[in-house]
């Protein structure tokens, strides 16, 4: 039994009386006649405006019931419906008398609703090997895939969190040893994950001794080094994200060749294969027609415009995935995947255990992360550049769903390779920080760019075949305001403030210009250390919500004449937030003059 009584996808055992059914053509067929909870008898019946999902198994089939807590009407009878099997819903009333009350309808939470559920065609159950599977991608994947009802194996070399004390920058939120997450999801979800530790960039026999010996179904491949700010900090991170990146995919595909083994390879890609230019139309999903000289016209791979070495590796992929299966058919899917932004999904927010990663540092973490743990901190949002760059953006929640929906459609042997483009909606950088300083009350900053790209770029995408196939995204409006509270502050206090800045450049151009940009207006070190002072702010009133002081507001200059130790944390907070350009100078020169020689505040 889990954490939230009764919550019906976590209720175990639940025991019902239900009609068979069937699926022809992933239509789903029958009626949910009532399904009770076992420890307390209260009854669910099907409906139509919301509704959570089970999978009801028999050896490896699968039946999909949707169903969700019958609400009162005001006659006390149960405002009902039943699945008519072509999509449709019927009306009907069932008898008064019944309290629903004990359940709790949690369909206003994002990340735990599955709205619009049934019309997914996740197709029949599958032993599948999930590459990766301990990272942002992959966790979260990989217990959805065991929610929906397949066999999941995990294999990852811990890569990620060794990178992590490389950078000496982990995640906000707490991950625990993959073994714990591992026995934390069985106990909670009654499902079994399985584990193996294998570098498969490096260990090309024991991935082929694995594959012969688990003959699995399909395989996702997460297991890329993923931060393009991490693939351009030096040459040894260059080396080494297109070793592992590169000889990862070509050892899965050589493997599969060799095993002699029909599985399915659904490999993460990213939107950055197209480049953040302006193409002056829509982004086509992986082909384009092109007229070629004498007027004929071909169907051809989209040309590839990466924009960093990270970016670099998966076009690299995706020539390679041309290649095999061309020659020796095999059945592949890429998905061009947008930002993903989001930290937990219905799966994992059952237990602190299974807690998917927030990075917010500068290498890893995403536009938004650090705009959230920002405004977390009190502290201006950083905007690189004119701030309009446009990128493509999904939810976590809809990855795993995206994959799940590409591993039950799989193209035929000897199709092409299947691309679909797996994002939801696109925003400029600087309007998606006016969304986050809007909801949160923070000023806005621009800084120079560390990343060589366009100042400005349109970017139209299709995402018509996940359309097709059911998929309804979770937007930025509706689920940020529970990532701003629910990760982003209640973790603040485990934020190293130092983290958030730019590690990575591009290339020396863009390393000058920061740095003189830096000296001009604010350096890296001085904002660091003011985020510092919000940060333990932050720590020693942790839980406390107090509206900062406006009594600063009409005198900052007051402060020049003053030592920093005579501001208190209120006022600090106030100030920083403020993030005027003209006041952080102040500071600055505040700073300099309370720094003693080895660089500490006195």
């Amino acid at each position: 039994m889990s954490n939230y009584s009764c919550f019906v996808t976590n209720a175990y055992p639940i025991v019902g009386n239900v009609e068979r059914f069937y699926t022809k053509e992933l239509q789903f067929v029958g009626q949910l006649k009532s399904i009770r909870c076992s420890s307390c008898s209260r009854q669910l019946v099907a409906q139509k405006k919301t509704y959570y999902s089970q999978w009801w198994r028999t050896g490896r089939l699968a039946r999909y019931i949707p169903f969700i807590m019958a609400q009162q009407s005001e006659n006390n009878g149960v405002e009902s419906s039943k699945y008519s099997g072509d999509g449709s819903y019927i009306s009907q009333k069932i008898g008064s008398g019944s309290n629903l009350n004990h359940f709790e309808d949690r369909s206003h939470l994002v990340n735990g609703a599955l709205n619009g559920e049934h019309n997914l065609k996740y197709g029949t159950p599958k032993k599948i090997i999930v590459c990766g599977g301990d990272g942002f991608c992959g966790w979260p994947t990989s217990l959805f895939l065991s929610e929906i009802g397949h066999e999941v194996l995990i294999v990852d070399n811990l890569s990620r969190r060794n990178i992590d004390n490389e950078l000496e920058a982990g995640s906000l939120t707490p991950i625990y040893p993959i073994s714990e997450r591992i026995d934390t999801w069985k106990q909670l979800s009654g499902h079994e994950l399985r584990f193996e530790r294998l570098d498969i960039a490096n260990e090309y026999e024991r991935l082929l001794q694995l594959l012969l010996r688990e003959k699995p179904d399909a395989i996702i491949h997460f297991a890329e080094q993923r931060a393009a700010p991490y693939s351009m900090k030096g040459s040894s991170q260059k080396r080494y994200t297109v070793h592992n990146n590169v000889n990862a995919t070509h050892n899965l595909l050589c493997a599969i060749v060799e095993s002699n083994l029909d599985i399915h390879l659904v490999h993460l890609g990213t939107m950055g294969v197209y480049g953040y230019g302006t193409s002056g139309g829509e982004i086509p999903e992986g082909y384009i027609d092109v007229v070629l000289p004498g007027g004929q016209v071909s169907n051809i791979l989209h040309p590839s415009y990466p924009g960093s070495v990270y970016h670099t590796t998966k076009c690299l992929d995706a020539l390679l995935f041309q290649f095999y299966q061309k020659n020796d058919a095999i059945r592949i899917t890429d998905l061009h995947q947008g930002i993903v932004w989001g930290t937990n999904t219905q799966q994992t927010r059952r237990d602190e255990r299974l807690i998917n990663r927030f990075d917010y540092d500068g290498d890893y973490g995403t536009v938004l992360n650090r705009f959230l743990m920002q405004a977390a901190l009190g502290a201006p949002l950083t905007v690189y550049g004119t701030g309009g760059q446009t990128r493509a953006f999904i939810h976590i929640q809809d990855t795993a769903k995206c994959i799940a929906l590409a591993v039950g459609n799989p193209p035929n042997r000897g199709d092409r390779v299947a691309i679909f483009n797996q994002v939801a909606e696109c925003h400029r950088v600087r309007d998606l920080a006016k969304l986050v300083s809007r909801m949160t009350q923070v000023d806005i900053v621009y800084v120079s760019n560390p990343r060589q790209e366009s100042a400005e770029n349109e970017l139209q995408v299709s995402n018509r075949k996940f359309r097709s196939l059911g998929y309804e995204p979770i937007l930025l409006s509706e689920g940020l305001l529970d990532e701003v509270v629910n990760v982003a502050q209640k973790y603040a206090h485990r934020c190293d403030p130092k983290k958030i800045l730019p590690a990575s450049y591009w290339n020396n151009k863009r390393r000058e210009e920061c740095e003189r940009y830096a000296q001009e207006k604010l350096d890296g070190d001085t904002y660091a250390r003011l985020l510092g002072k919000v940060a333990h702010f932050h720590q020693v009133n942790a839980g406390k919500k107090e509206e900062v002081s406006n009594k600063m507001s009409a005198n900052i200059s007051a402060t020049k004449n003053d030592k920093i130790d005579s501001l208190d944390e209120e006022n600090m907070l106030y100030v920083l937030s403020r993030g005027n350009p003209e006041t952080m100078k102040l500071l600055k020169k505040t700073l300099e003059e309370c720094t003693t020689a080895n660089g500490n505040l006195t």
